[in-house]
Formats: C-alpha cells, sequence, structure tokens
C-alpha cells in the first residue's frame, strides 16, 4: 500500500477509513454483487427448469450457453476491477486534498513570519520618519507590503476548511468532521527512496482499468459465440407428468403420477438476416471492446512515463528553489542592512520582500507539486489494492 510508504499515519488511516466508508465505493461493491447475482442467473439458465407437473432441458449442442455463462463471468470480473479503480481514485483524491491542505498550513506559516518581518519593518520605517529619515511615501509602501500580507491568511484558512471537508466527505463522514484533526499543523508527507515502477508488462496486469479493458473484451468475444450459437438448431428434451387412478381419492397418490418423456427441434428457419445481423453487431462490439483494450493499455503506459518524468523534474526544480531561496534571504539582509546605514532607500527593502515571498510560495507549491506527481505516479502505477478487497464487506 503505497500510502503506508508516506510517513504519514494520519493519511494512511485516512485512506483506509475511506476504502471502508465512502459511498462511491459502496455503490461500486453494489454493483460488484450484482454482477455476481447475474453470473449466477446466466450459469443456472443451462440447468433443467422444473415446474409442478413439467421438466424442460435445452441441450447445448453449439455452446450458447456455455458462451452466455462465460460472457456473464467476464462482466462480473469487470465489475471487480471497475471497483479496484474506484478504490485508486478515492485513495488518490484523499492523498492529493491532504497535501493541498498540508501545503496551504505552510503557507500559512510562511505568511506569519512574513507578517512579523513586515511589522518590525514598517514600525521602523514610522519611527525614521519621526526622526525626520524616512519620507511618508516609504511608511505607505511598508504598510501596504503588511497588509498584503494579513490579506492572505482568511484564503488560507477557507481552503485549509474546504480541504478538511473533502476529506471527511471522502471517508464517509460528515464535513466538519475531521476539522479538529486536520487542522493541526503537521509537515508535508515525505517521498520515499524508491518509487517501485517495475516492468510494462506487470503494469497491465496492476492497472484496473486495462484489466477492466480485458475482461469486457472477453465477455463480447463470448457474445459472437451466443449470436452464432441461435444460427443452428436447439435441441430440447421435455417431460410431463399426469394424474391416472380409477376413484378420486387415489389421484394424489405417488403410484397415481405417469410421466412422458420427449424430444424437441426448434429449427431457426426464419428470420435469419436479424440472426446473422445480430453476430455481426456482437463482432463489431468486440472490435470497439479490443480497440478500447489497447487504447486503455498506451493510456496506462502514458500516465507512467509522464508522471515520472514530472516528478524527477519537480525534484530538480525543488533543489533550485531551495538554492534561490537562501539567496533572497541574502539579498533581504542585505537590503535591509544598506537601508539602515541610509545607502539605500526602502524601495529596495520591499522588492528584497516581495521576492524572497514569491521565492518561498514557488519553493512550497514545487514541494506539494513533487508529492501530487508523485500521488498521480501511484495512481498510474495501479498499486495498492488487490481484487479480493473490493469485496472484503460482503
Amino acid at each position: 500500500a503505497w500510502w503506508e510508504g508516506l510517513g504519514d499515519p494520519l493519511l494512511a488511516e485516512l485512506v483506509e477509513r475511506a476504502a471502508a466508508n465512502n459511498q462511491t465505493l459502496a455503490a461500486a461493491r453494489a454493483g460488484v454483487r450484482e454482477a455476481r447475482a447475474l453470473a449466477g442467473v446466466a450459469d443456472a439458465e443451462t440447468d433443467p427448469r422444473i415446474d409442478l407437473f413439467r421438466v424442460a432441458w435445452e441441450i447445448d449442442l453449439f455452446g450458447g450457453g456455455r458462451r452466455s455463462v462465460e460472457a456473464a463471468g467476464a462482466r462480473y470480473e469487470a465489475a471487480v476491477e471497475s471497483a479496484r479503480d474506484a478504490l485508486l481514485v478515492v485513495a488518490a483524491e484523499v492523498a492529493r486534498n491532504y497535501v493541498e491542505l498540508r501545503a496551504d498550513q505552510r503557507r500559512m506559516a510562511v505568511a506569519g513570519d512574513t507578517i512579523a518581518v513586515r511589522e518590525r519593518l514598517a514600525k521602523q520605517t514610522r519611527d525614521r520618519m519621526a526622526s525626520g529619515l524616512a519620507l511618508e511615501y516609504d511608511v505607505a509602501g511598508a504598510e501596504a507590503q503588511l497588509r498584503t500580507a494579513r490579506a492572505e491568511i482568511p484564503r488560507l484558512r477557507a481552503r485549509i476548511a474546504a480541504a478538511a471537508h473533502r476529506i471527511a466527505v471522502l471517508t464517509g463522514d460528515a464535513p466538519t468532521a475531521l476539522v479538529d484533526r486536520l487542522t493541526a499543523t503537521r509537515p508535508l508527507p515525505g517521498a520515499p527512496d524508491v518509487v517501485p515502477v517495475g516492468l510494462p508488462s506487470d503494469l497491465l496486469e496492476r492497472r484496473p482499468d486495462v484489466r477492466r479493458a480485458e475482461r469486457e473484451f472477453h465477455a463480447a468475444t463470448a457474445e459472437i459465440g451466443v449470436a452464432t450459437a441461435d444460427l443452428f438448431p436447439r435441441f430440447s428434451l421435455t417431460g410431463g407428468a399426469s394424474l391416472q387412478a380409477d376413484r378420486f381419492s387415489e389421484l394424489f397418490m405417488a403410484d397415481s403420477v405417469a410421466w412422458r418423456i420427449g424430444a424437441g427441434v426448434l429449427m431457426p428457419l426464419f428470420n435469419r438476416e436479424r440472426l446473422y445481423g445480430r453476430v455481426d453487431a456482437a463482432t463489431a462490439r468486440a472490435d470497439a471492446a479490443l480497440a478500447a483494450y489497447r487504447q486503455a493499455s498506451l493510456q496506462a503506459l502514458e500516465e507512467v512515463e509522464s508522471n515520472l518524468v514530472r516528478y524527477a523534474q519537480e525534484q530538480i526544480r525543488r533543489r533550485e528553489l531551495e538554492r534561490a531561496a537562501a539567496d533572497q534571504r541574502r539579498a533581504l539582509q542585505l537590503a535591509r542592512d544598506l537601508y539602515e546605514r541610509g545607502l539605500k532607500d526602502i524601495v529596495h527593502v520591499l522588492a528584497a520582500q516581495r521576492a524572497l515571498g514569491e521565492t518561498e510560495e514557488a519553493q512550497i507549491a514545487s514541494d506539494a507539486a513533487a508529492m501530487l506527481h508523485l500521488v498521480a505516479l501511484y495512481k498510474a502505477l495501479g498499486g495498492g489494492w488487490t481484487a479480493a478487497d473490493v469485496m472484503t464487506e460482503s
């Protein structure tokens, strides 16, 4: 389970809660149960049919019944894969909102530090103006940047609350159920040292959407067999029971029951064009299902390759932004020193503060983007769930 490798027990707990209680997944599991029941119905259709005094059994000489059971079984397996795919989507959505919430908490912390710095600068500038060493223009600039920093706080609070509400709903809870736990400040989850990508052939076996497309193709090919079997005669064995007795009191005794056994043949002499049309339609559906399977396979490979590149390049970008932030902090310190010595005006300090804020924001966004690319990569790899997991509640 990839979420357990991110070093955040709370995130792992939330994903597991979503897997157990998410209502979209409950609907997907119901779909699996429905498909399993229909597969059982299709299998039962090949058994003899018995009513009070009649038995009928159609002999499956041309495989239509067997192919119908095969198609129903493949559709059941496709429903299982659809539920697995839904599990992957929900897990990734929980992780995405969790990462964004933690990134916004980090922005809140940076905004608090920025406000403290700008408050000191604004006070210092007002004091210098009172001493005749600064202009009102300088004070207005310092105050404007201070208010801009303060204005970020309500926006970030709203985003953090919205993410907490979304995570709660994904776990099957009321929107405010997890606010207290999620708003407690925690760092961003950490990336593992190694991402288990594996071979392309392994990927195609892991991805539930690819497996679902393969099962749907299987069902479509089986439907060709069902339609083809309708072109041939149907043979059935039928039997009936009648009651024979000399007296009314003996009518329902066991030895009063007389059985008749016979055979029947149903020839598809008419509507041949309609039957051939069904075969052609089934063949076309199978061709479409094969194309969908190939497209799902190609898309799976594309998503893995693209997210690998994004994740790797974001790591490079993060390192450069770390160096840039260090340089910007030094530039700000130098600008403040020069301003306090009267060698530069406040414009240089304000510009250095603004540049540092932009770099810190880019750094936070890059850290969050790297984790989101990693989550997308894990989702693209299709790992974390087995086919049995989707039916653990039944």
